[in-house]
């Protein structure tokens, strides 16, 4: 860590120029990585796509990737495959903060799957939903010390008419937690449900 301190005021005078006078606390920091993160769809795939190919970004359904991540980051995504911007936000953002992360759904249409379809906002196009399976290399069930960090954080970030499923299966661990800008309801405990089907065009806070 000594060694890094030496480059601060460095890294502060690129940041200035750049950005505007860096931050210094906590949480003008948090609003900082906000507020530079890319709001550039392929540019945020392309983020996920060096992760995957680094072993620290994984999906359980290949397809997923390839024509939803990997087709937005070099600029071939189709219409049925497009994921909404701030759902690619959500998972750099994650994907920053605990360094590891897995997810099993994203856009249904997009790969054939009719689950739930049309009501569920995996089936949206742009697709409004994620499951997380993983953070930090940690399994998710909806229940436990990871995903209430979890839950903690996108509280942070995610913006009002923002859910989250696998709320029975806190209650049941004795887990229950409130969130200020996350609606919470039942789903199977195998995953974490995350989606902005109510915040309609808020973008991300900090």
């Amino acid at each position: 860590p000594g060694r890094y301190t030496a480059f601060e005021p460095v890294a502060r005078s690129i940041l200035s120029a750049l950005t505007g006078p860096a931050p210094t606390d906590g949480a003008q920091a948090t609003e900082s990585v906000c507020s530079m993160l890319s709001g550039n769809a392929q540019q945020l795939a392309q983020t996920l796509v060096e992760a995957h190919t680094k072993g620290t970004f994984t999906t359980l359904v290949p397809a997923m990737y390839t024509q939803e991540i990997e087709a937005t980051a070099n600029g071939t995504v189709t219409t049925k495959c497009q994921v909404d911007t701030r759902v690619l936000q959500m998972l750099v953002l994650v994907l920053n903060k605990f360094g590891r992360l897995g997810i099993s759904d994203l856009g249904r249409p997009c790969v054939g799957d009719s689950l739930h379809c049309p009501s569920s906002p995996h089936c949206h196009i742009p697709d409004l939903a994620v499951d997380f399976t993983s953070v930090g290399g940690q399994v998710l069930n909806g229940a436990g010390a990871p995903d209430i960090e979890l839950l903690r954080f996108l509280d942070t970030i995610l913006p009002p008419g923002s859910w989250a499923g696998q709320s029975v299966c806190r209650t049941k661990a004795g887990d229950a937690i409130h969130l200020d800008h996350i609606g919470q309801f039942p789903d199977t405990c195998t995953h974490q449900h995350i989606d902005i089907r109510g915040a309609g065009t808020a973008p991300l806070t900090p």
